[in-house]
């Protein structure tokens, strides 16, 4: 597996559902219940719930709708190792947010490899 390693350090926030998301943010998720976003630290919107220290591990490639698997094939490296994720899905591929403290371990893995 392939990783693209963010070089920006970002934050989850969470927000009221009706709140209006922050016109700086790299994903926004929307429920009935909360707004979540992220957006690099230091950007936090005003009076957010904020969890600052995150990294974004990009899968490279596009992997389809249908494809059975992706995450399931890595995760429990992450769950050896003792590191929590907050993943992103999108159409094409998924986004692993880790603590920024976690990267290191991560990139010992011998069967991935990773760009910067």
């Amino acid at each position: 597996m392939t990783f693209r390693l963010s070089g920006v350090r970002y934050s989850i926030c969470q927000l009221p559902p009706a709140a209006e998301a922050p016109p700086n943010a790299w994903s926004v998720v929307r429920t009935v219940d909360e707004l979540s976003v992220i957006c690099r630290a230091g950007t936090e919107p005003e009076g957010a719930k904020v969890d600052a220290g995150w990294r974004i591990l990009t899968l490279v490639g596009t992997f389809d709708l249908d494809e059975v698997g992706v995450l399931a094939g890595i995760l429990p490296t992450f769950v050896e190792l003792g590191v929590s994720v907050f993943v992103i899905s999108t159409f094409n591929t998924d986004h692993i947010l880790v603590r920024d403290e976690n990267v290191a371990r991560l990139q010992a893995v011998p069967e991935w490899e990773w760009l910067t």
